[in-house]
């Protein structure tokens, strides 16, 4: 997509209309296709992903992607029926609260 393409979306009231995560559907899409590329497919990769292991793949998307930082890669790893722990506020209340 072009700028003008992701400017225009810009006018729609049906999706979050942040430039910054606008632009990001770019940057991700491209970044999906590289690693469906290398892997077969991205759900693959990501499927075939050690689960005891998924801090890294939080790192993995928050340094390939854009706008993936903090909690939005394990929102997204949930909504494409990836198992991951989230880190509400209430999980990080009991965390600390623990030691």
């Amino acid at each position: 997509m072009s700028d003008e393409q992701l400017e225009n979306m810009m006018q729609n009231d049906k999706i979050i209309r942040h430039w910054g995560k606008i632009k990001a559907v770019r940057t991700n899409a491209t970044m999906i296709v590289n690693y469906s590329e290398q892997h077969g497919s991205f759900a693959h990769m990501v499927a075939h992903w050690p689960t005891e292991d998924i801090v890294s793949l939080w790192a993995f998307l928050k340094k390939e992607g854009q706008q993936l930082g903090g909690r939005s890669a394990a929102y997204f790893l949930r909504q494409i029926g990836k198992d991951t722990f989230l880190l509400t506020d209430d999980v990080v209340a009991a965390l600390k609260a623990q030691g």
